[in-house]
Order: C-alpha cells, then structure tokens, then sequence
C-alpha cells in the first residue's frame, strides 16, 4: 500500500512540476512582450520630450505681412476714393479685387493656422502632462 501512496505523490508532484515550468514560460513569454512593448513606449516618450510648443511668432513674419498689405490696401482704396471724388469718374479696381482675393485667402490661412498652433499646443500639453506621470 506504501508504495502506491508514494507512486501517486511522484506522479501529482510530476504533474504539478509540469505546470510550474509552463506557468515559468508564460511569465517570461508575458515578461519579454511587456518589455517590448515598454521599449516602444520609451520610444514614443522621448520623442514627445523632443517637441516643442509652437509659438505665433513661428509665423509671425507671414501674420506681419498680412498686416502691412492689408494698411497699403486700405491706403490704395482711400486714395481710388478721393480721386473719384475729386474728378468725378470711375476707377477700375480689378487689380484691386485681385489683391482683396488674395488677402481674403491669406486671412483665412491666417485663423487657420492660429488654430492650428492653438490644437498642437494643446496636445503638446497633454502629451507632456501624461509622459511626466509616468
């Protein structure tokens, strides 16, 4: 009878052996993926860490362009009204329209792109906010 009591605890042990070296094997296996997905995330951090908020000024050169246009076209158009005024007649104001089209365009671009600083700033803080939690 002993010897079937000690035939049963080998082979429970044996079998309890068994499923300690697959659970060794899945937590290495768990171990290495987490590792390379943490190695990828590290990837991800320092890039995050390598930007920078944009700033208006970034674009300030094309912001301050659009201004001095748009003082000369209101220059021009003063002007084109006082000599209409003063000699009575009808100027052609096609090259006008032209450049009124085209600030109209750049004036567009230029809400555009303080929205854009505006949202990456944002995310910039976000990104920089959760990367400093870790």
């Amino acid at each position: 009878m002993q010897k079937k009591v000690i035939k049963t605890n080998l082979s429970i042990i044996d079998d309890l052996r068994k499923k300690a070296d697959e659970l060794d094997k899945l937590r290495l296996k768990a171990d290495r993926e987490i590792d390379e997905d943490y190695v990828q995330l590290r990837e991800v951090e320092k890039e995050i860490r390598r930007l920078e908020p944009l700033r208006e000024s970034d674009v300030k050169e094309f912001f301050t362009m659009i201004q001095k246009v748009e003082g000369q076209r209101d220059e021009v158009v003063k002007q084109i009204k006082e000599a209409e005024k003063t000699f009575g007649i009808k100027m052609d104001q096609s090259d006008l329209n032209a450049i009124n089209g085209v600030l109209s365009v750049s004036q567009r671009m230029e809400e555009n792109l303080r929205k854009d600083i505006n949202t990456y700033n944002q995310a910039y803080r976000a990104l920089v906010a959760a990367i400093n939690k870790i």
